[in-house]
């Protein structure tokens, strides 16, 4: 509220955030929690493992806030079961997050960056970049992202996997929103919540 109001920019909304998420997440004990997530691995693979969905060949796989990178190795292993070979990366706001990464991953240690990913100058281009969803950025600021995803971040005729999350069935808001900024999509997966009238 206080970024639409104007009266702290982007870096102060980001470092407003900080605290109200990464202590959650450092304390947690399990590496789902580490990554916000409260169930057991299973139901995680239901929350999460629709990200292979958007995986079609063998190929760079950018997570953009990976936390922990409990996403990085579990897509990884989902990808192999449908016979894609992906290298896992990540970038996170949050050194602190980063730095649980590279002590929970330390053969990845070099596959991390600490980095705002909306201005982000990558040190290289990837085959798939995955966000789980653009309220990782304030309302205004979120066709920038995509935008800067697209044509800085991937790789020419790669792909920007948005999702999973959770949506109200009927409405299809993000797909809406990106398609009126002018984007194709070229594919999308869903499958039944919980909740009846919710989809991931």
């Amino acid at each position: 509220e206080a970024f639409s109001r104007g009266e702290i920019d982007d870096a102060a909304c980001y470092k407003a955030m900080q605290p109200l998420i990464i202590p959650k997440y450092i304390a947690a004990e399990n590496p789902r929690a580490q990554s916000g997530h409260s169930g057991d691995a299973g139901a995680w693979e239901r929350a999460t493992g629709l990200v292979v969905k958007g995986i079609n060949r063998h190929g760079s796989f950018l997570d953009v806030g990976c936390a922990n990178g409990h996403l990085m190795e579990t897509a990884q292993s989902w990808a192999s079961e449908w016979g894609w070979a992906i290298e896992p990366y990540g970038v996170d706001l949050s050194p602190a997050m980063i730095d649980l990464a590279v002590r929970r991953l330390p053969h990845w240690h070099d596959r991390f960056w600490v980095a705002n990913v909306l201005d982000w100058e990558a040190p290289r281009r990837f085959d798939f970049v995955h966000i789980q969803q653009l309220d990782y950025v304030p309302l205004t600021r979120r066709r920038d992202l995509v935008a800067h995803l697209l044509t800085r971040i991937c790789e020419p005729g790669g792909r920007l996997i948005i999702g999973p999350f959770n949506e109200i069935k009927a409405e299809h808001t993000t797909e809406r929103i990106v398609t009126e900024w002018g984007y194709t999509i070229v594919g999308q997966a869903d499958r039944q919540h919980r909740h009846p009238d919710i989809a991931y």
